[in-house]
């Protein structure tokens, strides 16, 4: 990138005169200039032809930099005024960085949904109207999903809510969203990493190589920001946690988080599905096909050619701690609340063990009513089903399914 002369309005000052600590981002030069950096001072000048302290790493003590005519810093080096910078581009004496404190934007805004608006050619902006995350966690079923995420990593189009890109520094994320500490990278400790790796997903790839992270947010909503060694910006994870609610997928409505399996009780009867088909190159759910109302012709003509495990079922003795379902043959399943979590308890002994704690044993197939509580009142089970077809199958030509892939179905019910 050669460097751009836009409106430089940045004065010559003296290094015996205090000047104002600019808060913007480094920026390096590319083809014959890839190795030297300037400064884009954030409202469309940079710096040129004489000093100017800058706060690069929002840590509230700025050092002063030296840049030449075309905006290029001085580094390791003597400048025209006599002084010396040292490697990193700072003025120096006698060895030691010359430094001064400046006033921090100490005020961190919240972080809320309009934080989850994006900009850039990206999966978000191409298949949502309103270029949200939260949107499109609907679209693709992860409404219900207490922890759902969506990673940016350098390679990516993206600018954020508050106008950071990959590639920014440490600083101007600063700038931006408030200033916090920074706190080195650990991948075993980072939920967010951690849920990515054992997803198999390549953002992990970028997101492995982080030195620091910043995270800012306001519960459930949150952001962290991955930089590498040099501070930029190498990798962005929007997330929602929840303390409570069901891994699932749900398109028509939000669940409620908190939902009371109380307010719950009744009588229940299919009242329609929605299908997703697992998208390999965005790694979402697509919506496939949906009816929306109870029609078992509909349900076998769209949704899969068995019908599902449960037509009806009443939910009974249900509170915060427990609930139980009792299906059309009279079978009871009791869940009990284990930290925010439902678990189904298998030998129906009131109590959670850790065989029932570790559901990826029991939740092998889908004929256990475990329950998805929707804010409009509906409620709703999942199931999910891996494709492997062959030519001489016919099923996936009719309902237009992937000869191999993952189909997922949320199963809608309404109080009678």
């Amino acid at each position: 990138m050669s460097l751009k002369k836009v409106a430089c309005v940045t004065a010559v000052v003296s290094l015996a005169m205090a000047g104002t600590a600019f808060a913007g981002t480094w920026k390096a030069g590319d083809g014959e200039n890839q190795n030297k950096w300037w400064y884009d001072n954030g409202n469309g000048s940079y710096p040129t032809n004489g000093w100017q302290w800058i706060d690069g790493n929002g840590d509230g003590v700025a050092e002063s930099y030296y840049f030449d005519n075309s905006g290029w810093l001085l580094t390791n080096t003597t400048t025209p005024d006599g002084y010396t910078v040292n490697a990193e581009g700072a003025w120096v004496q006698n060895g030691t960085i010359q430094t001064k404190a400046v006033s921090q934007n100490q005020s961190i805004a919240p972080i809320s949904e309009n934080d989850f608006v994006v900009s850039g050619n990206n999966s978000v902006t191409q298949n949502n109207a309103d270029h949200s995350i939260i949107t499109n966690w609907i679209r693709v079923g992860y409404a219900s999903d207490p922890t759902p995420y969506h990673a940016f990593v350098t390679g990516d189009s993206l600018t954020t809510a508050r106008g950071i890109s990959l590639g920014d520094f440490k600083s101007a994320v600063m700038e931006k969203y408030g200033a916090t500490e920074s706190k080195a990278f650990n991948a075993s400790a980072d939920k967010w990493y951690q849920l990515m790796a054992s997803a198999g997903y390549a953002e992990t790839n970028t997101i492995v190589s982080s030195a620091t992270v910043l995270e800012y947010a306001t519960s459930p909503y949150g952001i962290r920001f991955y930089f590498n060694q040099q501070d930029q910006l190498i990798g962005v994870v929007f997330y929602r946690d929840t303390t409570t609610g069901n891994n699932s997928k749900s398109d028509d409505a939000s669940t409620s988080f908190d939902a009371d399996p109380a307010d719950y009780v009744g009588n229940y009867s299919y009242s329609g599905a929605t299908s997703y088909i697992y998208n390999e190159q965005t790694r979402t759910y697509d919506v496939h096909a949906v009816t929306d109302n109870d029609s078992w012709e509909e349900w076998s003509g769209k949704i899969y050619p068995a019908d599902p495990a449960y037509y009806n079922f009443s939910i009974k003795g249900a509170s915060k701690e427990k609930y139980k379902i009792v299906d059309d043959g009279m079978t009871t399943y009791q869940f009990i609340n284990v930290d925010g979590e439902w678990y189904y308890d298998v030998n129906a002994d009131g109590e959670i063990d850790e065989a029932e704690m570790d559901k990826r044993d029991i939740e092998s197939s889908y004929y256990y009513p475990e329950i998805i509580f929707l804010s409009d009142g509906r409620v709703a089970m999942q199931m999910e089903i891996t494709l492997n077809y062959t030519e001489e199958d016919d099923v996936n030509t009719y309902y237009g399914w992937p000869a191999k892939g993952s189909l997922a179905i949320n199963i809608f019910y309404t109080r009678k």
